[in-house]
């Protein structure tokens, strides 16, 4: 069997919609990373809330760019992100960030419920 790294080079690449199924059933990373050398990045775990955190993060950069949530998918990513949030300063960057999150959500809960 040939690997590279953590990945199976005969396994199939999945759909958009089922790798961002599979990232929004995961349970939310709330803990920050420091690290002293590239090296200690390198271990499974490490990589694995990397690669989780970096693809919810570019699903919430789409949603904040498209200024909507197109589907449940992306509605449970974005409330995984409110709750990273939660807590941080009104006025900061990432105060904005969950305010225009909140908003969208809120619009998307309107449309879905009426």
């Amino acid at each position: 069997m040939l690997k590279i790294g953590i990945y199976d080079m005969r396994k199939k690449s999945k759909t958009t919609k089922a790798f961002k199924t599979d990232v929004a059933k995961q349970e939310p990373h709330t803990q920050r990373l420091t690290f002293e050398n590239m090296f200690e990045v390198v271990d499974k775990d490490n990589a694995d809330f990397l690669k989780e955190n970096s693809d919810m993060l570019i699903v919430i950069r789409d949603v904040l760019t498209a200024n909507q949530i197109s589907n449940s998918v992306e509605h449970l990513l974005v409330l995984k992100r409110i709750e990273q949030l939660w807590g941080v300063e009104p006025e900061s960057i990432l105060g904005r960030e969950l305010d225009k999150l909140a908003n969208i959500v809120c619009k998307y809960e309107d449309q879905i419920l009426s």
